[in-house]
């Protein structure tokens, strides 16, 4: 049982490694991708807006325009949730292998399966499995809500800048 433990903790071990190294090689296009997703979604935002108050001064409406528009921002919000919810995902399946090993606790096993459990836990203590860009930010749902938070910001500036125009 201990064998199969240290295994365990060996698998985990490199698995982890192994998702933190392409976390490094992909950091740089995700943050571009998070960063123009971010970008589109307000622009479009704004332009929905100002369309729509535009044709309603202009009783002018092509409503196509606006439904085309409306339709590439909801699938840029869908890519950016995904790709947040993949990371949390996975941050969330690393870090339950911990609770899984607290079944051990209770049961009657030896000291060496006890010691190998003690530096299994240990080592998933100490190791922070947020998958992050650059240590700037971490990629989870706290992403995605100050992300809604400063887009709501910037929508509520550009709708008070736009204002001053009319």
């Amino acid at each position: 049982m201990s064998s199969e433990l240290n295994h365990l903790c060996y698998l985990h071990r490199m698995t982890t490694e192994a998702v933190e190294q392409m976390t490094r090689i992909l950091s740089l296009p995700l943050m571009i991708t998070t960063l123009f997703q971010f970008f589109v979604v307000l622009t479009e935002a704004y332009y929905n807006y100002i369309y729509l108050m535009n044709s309603l001064l202009i009783q002018n409406a092509s409503y196509g325009q606006a439904l085309s528009s409306t339709l590439f921002m909801l699938m840029c919000l869908l890519q950016f949730y995904y790709s947040i919810w993949f990371s949390a995902h996975m941050t969330k399946t690393a870090e339950t292998t911990a609770l899984l090993l607290n079944e051990f606790f209770f049961c009657d096993v030896g000291p060496c399966v006890e010691q190998s459990i003690e530096t299994f836990t240990l080592e998933m203590l100490h190791r922070d499995y947020r998958v992050r860009l650059y240590d700037c930010f971490a990629v989870d749902f706290t992403l995605a809500y100050s992300a809604a938070a400063t887009m709501t910001s910037y929508l509520i500036l550009l709708v008070q800048f736009g204002l001053m125009n009319y």
